[in-house]
């Protein structure tokens, strides 16, 4: 199967497109290389174009011939969308809609494209994929007028709302949660919790990369113009720091007393990604902490408190 993936250098991308490559797909990247080249293999079957979403002519030539596309390209840090409104629209929703039509336009038979969790906003319950959008920060906000617009111009897309992801990559991001409390208990020694009684929503990188690659080839009639969960746990923000001390032997935890700087909460429910894809999540956020204590334990990331790039 020929698949484009736009953002295929990035966190998540790093991990899927080795995979696809694996299974015997030809993979075409698109990927702006902001912040590298995502270790990307050597492969015949790999096509890397440094181009961006945004390019409405990058996007029709590298859409050509292509079976699937999985549009990944995303300011995906809160903190980057509010210090760039401008960029964050024009990458998530404008750069988005661009893909989409190129798409669209090309005779892609699948265009999957990867929403987020964060466009419900907050929720005290659990929400299903029926639930109104409400999103509460920039990079909720443009998730959710992404989606309206890939359905507008493909309308038998399908939408994967993730959760947070977490876990190794070769092109690792340590802002992410899990990661960050990972990455300060081993760097600092301590994790910093503000608040603490916040629900959070998580998958390993892993069952992600499984998740896409399920949607390629599952029926069109189990899944065209339909969106999914992807989550394997939700918890309170205090009870996965507690996890992490756990696993690197009783970090302390500091409870900041200021106030809360995130007061955002939300549960999602994941039944129907079960139901209609079959996928049920195989790792633990606790896999994904041993993981990344496994890789700071052996050296890796040395210039994780200065390096953008792991941004």
């Amino acid at each position: 199967m020929k698949v484009l993936v736009t953002g295929g250098a990035g966190y998540i991308g790093a991990m899927l497109v080795p995979q696809l490559l694996a299974d015997g797909h030809h993979v075409t990247v698109v990927d702006t290389m902001w912040f590298g080249n995502g270790c990307l293999p050597d492969n015949d079957h790999l096509t890397v174009i440094k181009g961006d979403v945004r390019s409405m002519a990058q996007m029709k030539t590298a859409s050509r011939d292509q079976e699937v596309v999985i549009c990944l390209a995303s300011i995906s840090a809160e903190a980057m969308c509010q210090k760039d409104q401008v960029l964050a629209r024009s990458v998530n929703v404008d750069g988005v809609q661009r893909a989409a039509i190129s798409a669209k336009e090309a005779g892609v038979r699948r265009f999957i494209f990867a929403s987020s969790v964060a466009a419900y906003g907050n929720s005290c319950n659990y929400v299903t994929e029926e639930a109104k959008l409400k999103p509460t920060t920039i990079y909720g906000e443009c998730k959710a007028e992404g989606e309206k617009l890939v359905w507008e111009s493909f309308p038998e897309a399908i939408i994967v709302r993730s959760a947070s992801v977490c876990g190794y990559s070769p092109h690792q991001r340590l802002d992410l949660m899990v990661n960050m409390m990972v990455h300060d208990a081993a760097r600092k020694s301590v994790i910093t919790v503000n608040g603490g009684e916040q629900k959070r929503s998580h998958i390993h990188i892993k069952d992600i990369c499984d998740a896409y690659k399920l949607l390629l080839s599952a029926p069109d009639h189990w899944v065209e113009g339909q969106a999914f969960n992807l989550v394997c746990d939700n918890q309170s923000v205090m009870d996965t720091a507690k996890m992490v001390a756990r696993v690197f032997n009783d970090r302390h935890i500091q409870i900041l007393t200021r106030p809360r700087s995130d007061t955002r909460s939300y549960t999602v429910d994941g039944n129907k990604a079960r139901i209609h894809l079959g996928f049920s999540p195989e790792k633990s956020i606790e896999n994904a902490i041993h993981d990344l204590k496994i890789r700071f334990d052996s050296g890796y990331w040395p210039d994780s408190q200065t390096n953008v790039a792991y941004m």
